[in-house]
């Protein structure tokens, strides 16, 4: 795994938004129209801004797979990723769909168990090599730097598929907020590290 840099966001926004253009959450955040690519360009922006700010954005070393995973207690905010965070409110998910978004994210947060750990915000491979190798690299590098600082790996997804992947891989789900309307649910996800081996 590397870190990524400011020079890395074309690669980053090729992956991520071929890989979220249907994930549920993420056109349940923006407004589904015909300017749709460019709010999800907008979105993934923000998420590499605040990656940034973060010292949180990681490849694999082929370039093939990309997380956003950063310590909860050290979380912070640029200027950068606040100018985004504004722009993505504005023209990605519009003022009349921003209060609900807002009491979705601000619940989440309040319910986060616990409130520090690393963070796996998201993470995306190339649809183009789908092998499963690097979403591998990037689970047992994540798995290794919890385990060796002995902290929770934190979790939120609404894709059903991962939810499943997640649990497989040692997560337990500690709690889920349900979108009554699209039935859509966010589970709430945390592994716990494991201990050292001797």
């Amino acid at each position: 795994m590397r870190k990524g840099n400011r020079t890395d966001w074309e690669r980053f926004s090729e992956i991520m938004n071929r890989a979220y253009a249907t994930n549920p959450s993420v056109l349940w955040v923006l407004k589904n129209d015909s300017v749709y690519p460019r709010r999800l360009r907008i979105l993934t922006r923000y998420c590499f801004e605040k990656g940034l700010a973060n010292d949180g954005i990681w490849f694999t070393e082929d370039f093939a797979g990309v997380s956003v995973v950063f310590e909860l207690q050290h979380e912070k905010q640029s200027w950068r990723s606040l100018y985004w965070e504004i722009v993505l409110a504005m023209k990605g998910i519009t003022i009349p769909r921003l209060k609900m978004v807002m009491k979705r994210d601000a619940l989440i947060r309040k319910k986060r168990d616990p409130q520090t750990g690393l963070y796996f915000w998201m993470y995306a491979a190339d649809p183009d090599k789908m092998d499963g190798v690097a979403a591998r690299k990037m689970r047992d590098y994540f798995f290794h730097w919890a385990d060796e600082s002995g902290q929770f790996i934190l979790a939120e997804t609404s894709v059903p598929k991962n939810e499943r992947v997640y649990r497989y891989s040692g997560f337990e789900t500690y709690d889920e907020w349900r979108d009554e309307k699209s039935e859509m649910i966010t589970w709430m996800m945390r592994r716990a590290p494991r201990p050292k081996q001797n």
